[in-house]
């Protein structure tokens, strides 16, 4: 009753126990066999290994979206920095996909002994800054479709640049700014130090084959990139961050019958005769597959560049869906933003004026009052020439004039005070009454960036585009890719009177930088 156990309970139990090992035979000694002992206990070690290796291939960069997966009729090269024999990525890559292999920084005997096996991998024993120019230009004269660039046997210790050499940083640095190229260290990584303006870029971790096999599988794409980086390296690559997505976007048969396609097609192609358009990519997903992708027509009006699937469009007022409203919701959700308070509670340089007490719901609403649209730069246009008056703009980016508005266009860094008080000062209209306004969402993207504590661009990339892979989705595309990534805006006759093409659209927000 009290729980404790009477000395027959026990005594029957334990007997119970010693009768069941006597029947097994183990009051015998029992001698182990040990014969095969490792491979029994690391059965599955290989398994494992293999698994793990999978699952840590972690890609941070891929502004070039049409890199992944090397198809073999890509012109491929693979240029292994510091290996100490033909990498087993590389041996994949060049049997599967007839990649040209390049070891730099490699010891002669291993070259001559590949050499010697008639093996086509050209070899690279002489470690200098000028021996490393010379590939980076064979690189460009080949001109490759891809070139996949290997960190291979440096050290874990970050002590001397973690054991690379002098020239090695040069070749890196040099490869890792072309779109052509991706990155990848086999190792710690904390050497991607070398790398944080790469603009591919993915990292694995282990220099061992088993991970280059997993490498190799995910650069042909025939698995996902699912890891997260597990430390901080600098600004653009920090702790947890890891674009996980398809190399490519799956392909499915369509449910729908050819007739449906067709019909898509002729509209595009009735809309590029008609000049309703020079040209557009459509894309239609089913189930996360995508069932029908097709571009039509050429970037620009009578143009001669056709336009590609790859190809980055200007989203314009789209951002204030995609980047402004889902911030607000984002913040909203965190328990950081009180949809009832107002622009003074936020903001506290609207105190005092006719701002300061609008509610964001009613921002939000596009019923807050505000000015469907301030043309803020009929001020700083001549109206007789037409021409920027140059007081407020400089036709180079100097320390004075930082804020790019268009090719040749800057505009004075001290101007947008000037344009937050035009704001700030504006008449208000009817309240309760539905008003499409930019200068809601200018307010709102201000918002967040004070509770955030970060610039509106940077938030939402760490926060929405980066985790969800839209590596192209982007703020200012010109500090991201070339431009012929992307297609031209529009020609624009009242303002910056030039074609815009990977430049803001809107003339307000231009204004802004």
């Amino acid at each position: 009753k009290d729980g404790r156990l009477t000395w027959d309970d026990l005594n029957s139990r334990v007997q119970k126990v010693l009768l069941a090992k006597y029947n097994l035979g183990l009051y015998k000694k029992q001698v182990i066999d040990t014969v095969g002992i490792l491979a029994d206990l690391n059965e599955q070690t290989t398994r494992i290994k293999t698994l793990l290796a999978k699952n840590a291939v972690t890609l941070l960069q891929q502004t070039n979206t049409t890199l992944l997966p090397l198809k073999k009729e890509k012109k491929i090269a693979y240029v292994a920095i510091g290996a100490v024999k033909e990498p087993v990525v590389a041996t994949r890559l060049k049997a599967e996909n007839n990649a040209d292999i390049y070891l730099f920084g490699t010891k002669a005997e291993v070259g001559k002994q590949l050499m010697d096996d008639k093996n086509p991998t050209i070899i690279i024993d002489k470690s200098d800054s000028a021996t490393a120019q010379k590939l980076i230009n064979a690189l460009f004269a080949k001109g490759y479709d891809a070139i996949v660039v290997g960190m291979h046997n440096y050290s874990r210790r970050p002590a001397n640049n973690f054991g690379l050499s002098n020239p090695a940083v040069f070749l890196i640095d040099k490869l890792q700014l072309q779109n052509n190229v991706i990155s990848i260290y086999f190792g710690n990584p904390y050497a991607i130090k070398f790398s944080c303006n790469a603009l591919n870029l993915a990292t694995a971790y282990e220099d061992d084959d088993i991970t280059q096999h997993a490498v190799a599988d995910w650069l042909q794409g025939r698995q996902q990139a699912k890891g997260k980086l597990p430390v901080t390296v600098c600004d653009n690559f920090r702790f947890g961050d890891g674009i996980t997505y398809n190399t490519y976007f799956p392909q499915a048969v369509p449910e729908y019958g050819a007739n449906k396609f067709r019909k898509i097609d002729s509209i595009a192609k009735d809309a590029i005769a008609k000049g309703a358009m020079p040209g557009c990519v459509i894309l239609a997903a089913k189930d996360g597959k995508v069932v029908y992708q097709q571009a039509f027509g050429t970037t620009t009006m009578g143009g001669k560049t056709p336009v590609t699937t790859n190809m980055v469009y200007d989203l314009a007022s789209v951002t204030k869906i995609s980047a402004t409203t889902v911030s607000v919701m984002k913040l909203y959700e965190d328990g950081k933003l009180d949809l009832d308070k107002t622009l003074g509670d936020y903001l506290p340089w609207v105190k005092g004026s006719n701002k300061a007490p609008l509610k964001l719901r009613d921002i939000l609403l596009h019923q807050a009052g505000l000015n469907p649209f301030i043309p803020f730069y009929r001020e700083v246009i001549d109206t007789a020439s037409g021409e920027p008056k140059w007081a407020y703009f400089s036709k180079v980016q100097d320390a004075t004039h930082q804020f790019r508005a268009a090719e040749n266009l800057y505009v004075r860094n001290n101007w947008q005070d000037t344009l937050y008080q035009r704001i700030v000062t504006s008449k208000l209209t009817a309240t309760n009454k539905y008003v499409y306004s930019d200068n809601d969402f200018i307010f709102l993207g201000k918002i967040v960036e004070a509770v955030s504590g970060k610039p509106l661009d940077v938030y939402v990339k760490e926060t929405f585009y980066k985790p969800l892979g839209m590596v192209t989705t982007t703020f200012h595309p010109r500090e991201f890719m070339t431009l012929q990534n992307m297609v031209p805006t529009e020609v624009e006759t009242h303002f910056r009177k030039q074609l815009l093409w990977g430049d803001v659209h809107d003339e307000g927000a231009a204004m802004f930088g």
